[in-house]
């Protein structure tokens, strides 16, 4: 058992996952209860944090800005992203890998490391599509939040 007991060997899924038209960002959802999350604040290193009021992986962000320059000059292809966000499988296992990370002073976040292993298949099919490579990002669940809802 881990710091928050949120550890196991399952495999989960998400409840759905998107695309944001706006950003670019590809999010896979997560259900809180699936997840074995409690919307109550925690003590660590004597500090309190909040629960988030969502959980979702970020698969999708920081190349989020080629997936919208690509649709600038082919919006037709805006359905079959969202056909292929939407038909992958975006299962993910839980690590016992937490970390506490301070953006600034007073704003910090505590995250879960997650693995989802189809995720390296769908960024390539992502990359036929739109033409150019996607970073795997260190995918994550951020849990808690002190100073910031947002997380990071």
């Amino acid at each position: 058992m881990n710091l928050l007991g949120l550890d196991d060997t399952n495999l989960h899924s998400p409840v759905s996952a998107s695309f944001d038209t706006e950003t670019g960002c590809i999010l896979a959802h997560l259900d809180k209860v699936d997840y074995g999350f409690t919307d109550l604040p925690v003590l660590f290193q004597s500090k309190i944090f909040q629960p988030k009021s969502e959980l979702h992986i970020t698969l999708v962000s920081q190349d989020a800005g080629a997936i919208l320059k690509h649709l600038e000059s082919h919006p037709a292809d805006l359905d079959e992203i969202q056909d292929l966000v939407i038909s992958a499988d975006f299962s993910f296992l839980k690590l016992d890998e937490f970390y506490d990370i301070e953006e600034q002073p007073g704003v910090e976040t505590i995250i879960q490391m997650v693995d989802v292993p189809a995720l390296r298949s769908f960024l390539k099919d992502l990359s036929k599509l739109v033409g150019q490579g996607f970073v795997i990002p260190p995918t994550h669940v951020t849990l808690y939040t002190r100073g910031t809802e947002k997380g990071i």
